[in-house]
């Protein structure tokens, strides 16, 4: 009898270290919270008050769907990443300002080459309109989490692609919000 409960103890205290192991960490701001989820590979590196920015270090593989087209409000090309939920979960985020999932690309035209088939972006300035759109998983660093017209803001610096699909071209404009 003595034995089941120094094991049920023994159990129990492993639960609550694994628990307690996989909280996630929370860095508070003046502006909010940010919560850096246990399983990320990235780490604090430093907050920009003026620029409300906090800077991560580390590299991380991120999947999800690219759009790359005019952006009318800078009257630029512009490229996003919409993380698949997996990516998302990996990423410090802002506790009150969590966001849809949307990250820019630090590097666009790096971004750009590597993934998008030249003949497709040749197509699409000629069209002065619609976007490319397709998915990828890419290595990418120097991961940012800002608040910009008081709301979310993430963005990631491209290393390279982990793995990519079949580009599509699309009547639809791409759309990039403030």
């Amino acid at each position: 009898m003595g034995r089941k409960i120094l094991l049920g103890i023994a159990i129990a205290l492993a639960l609550v270290q694994a628990a307690v192991a996989a909280a996630p960490k929370q860095l508070p701001f003046d502006i909010d919270t940010i919560i850096v989820p246990a399983n990320s590979p990235l780490t604090f590196k430093s907050f920009d008050k003026e620029a409300i920015t906090a800077h991560f270090a580390g590299r991380v593989v991120l999947s999800g769907t690219y759009r790359y087209g005019m952006n009318e409000e800078a009257n630029d090309w512009s490229i996003t990443l919409i993380l698949d939920p997996a990516s998302r979960g990996l990423l410090p985020y802002w506790k009150n300002r969590p966001g849809d999932g949307t990250i820019w690309i630090d590097n666009e035209t790096d971004f750009v080459k590597a993934v998008i088939p030249r003949a497709m972006i040749d197509a699409l300035a000629r069209k002065k309109s619609g976007s490319i759109s397709g998915h990828v998983s890419i290595i990418a660093e120097n991961y940012s989490a800002a608040v910009v017209c008081d709301a979310p803001d993430y963005s990631i610096h491209f290393v390279g692609i982990a793995k990519t699909s079949v580009a599509a071209l699309s009547k639809e404009p791409a759309e990039f919000g403030c």
